[in-house]
């Protein structure tokens, strides 16, 4: 799946400019700097093939159970002093017993401190052996085996299996172990490097299953039959563990799904929920739902945060059109497209908002692949595609009752017609300080002025 990093941070999968990253409290169980930023690129970093899926769900699975009986704070103490040492400027202690016997006896604080990140090392060696042996049996995607690679390649290593075997309760034998500075600070510091980064990897991997275990949600099915529909019961978001559920039916029958209603009906909150589902399964992650069924996408992309670019001079309004641009173009390659555009054209006048609108509903209605939402204010384009192919009108529900109106946040057939603009002008007394403008009247927290 290709999917932009705008789309990421309209979703809240990746933090935005004002580093703001809900989802982070339920994804993120990592224990250092290495495994959040491995993390970062997992949740970067969609797969394409229904089999790695498949495998990734199951490493998942799997690590629920295992990942609690590994201590992560210990493997990241252990990681961090591994690069200490192997960042540290001191000389190496000689290879040779008489220069290493010289060296210890000259410069003893440098080889007490070379045997004590020699332990360090041998302890990580040892933890890793355990680790191995725990996940072993587990068949990963691609990421996860090499995981699995790297730390079964350090468990074998001859010279890494010399230090285990090491004994430092004798001066030969610390002696000894002073010996294997070199082979491990200068012949194996790629390989440790690459040792910490495959357990960066496996702790962020650890952090994806305890989130699936904790939150209780549904790994999906990945569709692959062609004019495959997107079919989730009981969405919610993420953020929402209470909040209302919604079932979803997205299909080459009724390829774009129109949504009309007020502000604060749940419109972006239920596209914002529609396109985590799609995105987390391509992560080989469960989705908030009771049960989904996910087409193989190739394009994920969303347009709910347009703005305009000063350094490029870029408007609002052609930053909405060149995103259209890009989901229109990928439907042109044939891609397999799910698109998400919230109240697109807002940049510019109703009369023109409203024929783009209409322009765009059509054509995607009419193209050969693609699922597309679309969610708009514009009542006047939902009367007018009501009838075509392709096309079904979904509205929020808003009731209304003697106390006001009711959000159920629910999706239901049909056009809302409910309007809030004014409403919310007077229930926050901008009308009526509209009105007094002018009147000469002091409001309440001014004064005339005498």
């Amino acid at each position: 799946m290709q999917v932009d990093i705008e789309t990421l941070i309209d979703l809240g999968v990746l933090p935005n400019g004002e580093a703001d990253w809900p989802l982070r409290t339920l994804l993120d169980h990592s224990h250092s700097r290495t495994a959040y930023y491995s993390l970062k690129d997992l949740l970067q970093s969609p797969l394409t093939e229904p089999l790695e899926i498949a495998r990734r769900q199951g490493a998942l699975c799997s690590l629920r159970t295992i990942a609690r009986h590994i201590n992560w704070m210990e493997l990241a103490g252990l990681s961090r002093d591994l690069d200490d040492y192997l960042n540290s400027n001191y000389v190496h202690v000689p290879r040779t017993l008489v220069e290493a016997v010289a060296f210890s006896l000259r410069y003893r604080d440098i080889a007490r401190y070379v045997e004590q990140k020699l332990c360090i090392v041998r302890t990580l060696v040892n933890r890793c052996d355990a680790i191995t042996t725990a996940i072993e049996g587990i068949g990963g995607d691609q990421r996860f085996s090499a995981v699995q690679s790297v730390i079964r390649e350090v468990c074998r290593n001859p010279i890494l299996r010399t230090l285990r075997s090491m004994s430092v309760d004798g001066r030969i034998d610390r002696l000894h172990l002073r010996l294997l500075d070199q082979s491990v600070r200068v012949d194996l510091r790629n390989l440790l490097y690459t040792l910490q980064s495959a357990l960066g990897d496996l702790d962020a991997f650890a952090s994806l299953a305890h989130a699936a275990d904790i939150l209780g949600w549904t790994f999906p099915q990945i569709d692959t039959s062609e004019g495959a529909a997107v079919v989730i019961e009981g969405l919610r978001h993420p953020l929402l563990p209470n909040g209302s559920t919604n079932d979803i039916m997205l299909s080459p029958h009724d390829r774009v799904m129109f949504v009309t209603g007020p502000n604060m009906a749940g419109k972006s909150t239920m596209m914002r929920a529609l396109g985590l589902g799609v995105y987390f399964a391509h992560l080989g992650l469960p989705v908030a739902a009771a049960t989904a069924r996910i087409p193989l996408t190739d394009v994920l992309i969303s347009s709910m945060t347009a703005h305009d670019r000063i350094s490029t001079g870029t408007s609002f309004y052609l930053s909405e059109v060149r995103r259209v641009k890009t989901v229109v173009a990928a439907v042109r390659n044939g891609a397999v497209v799910v698109a998400l555009l919230d109240e697109v054209f807002r940049g510019t006048n109703v009369k023109d908002a409203v024929d783009a609108t209409q322009l765009l509903v059509a054509g995607l209605a009419r193209a050969g692949c693609g699922l597309f939402v679309i969610a708009s204010h514009l009542l006047e384009v939902a009367e007018t595609i009501a009838v075509l192919p392709g096309i079904s009108t979904w509205c929020m529900h808003v009731g209304e009752g003697a106390e006001g109106l009711n959000f159920s946040y629910r999706l239901q057939r049909g056009v809302s017609r409910v309007r809030l603009g004014v409403v919310l002008l007077e229930a926050e007394g901008v009308v009526q300080m509209l009105r007094e403008l002018g009147s000469g009247r002091p409001h309440e927290g001014e004064t005339s002025g005498e």
